[in-house]
């Protein structure tokens, strides 16, 4: 998830983000800047900096319904 929809589109045009050059994102990854996505996905990768990762883990608490059985990744 990006924290703008400018950043999703930077994201899924140059499928690297800058901050980890050299890292390409697959091409069927998904690259969104909404959380709904995530409700029927069978893992669930989340990449932040630590000063953002309460702020997310909240929004991300209460806007997923996930499934019962996902894998959550924080990476």
């Amino acid at each position: 998830m990006a924290r703008s929809e400018a950043s999703a589109d930077e994201l899924r045009s140059a499928r690297i983000n800058r901050h980890l050059p050299g890292v390409v994102i697959p091409d069927d990854m998904q690259i969104t800047n909404q959380l709904n996505p995530g409700n029927d996905a069978d893992c669930v990768f989340w990449a932040m900096p630590s000063t953002a990762l309460a702020e997310i883990a909240e929004r991300v608490s209460r806007s997923i319904a996930l499934r019962p059985d996902p894998s959550l990744f924080p990476v």
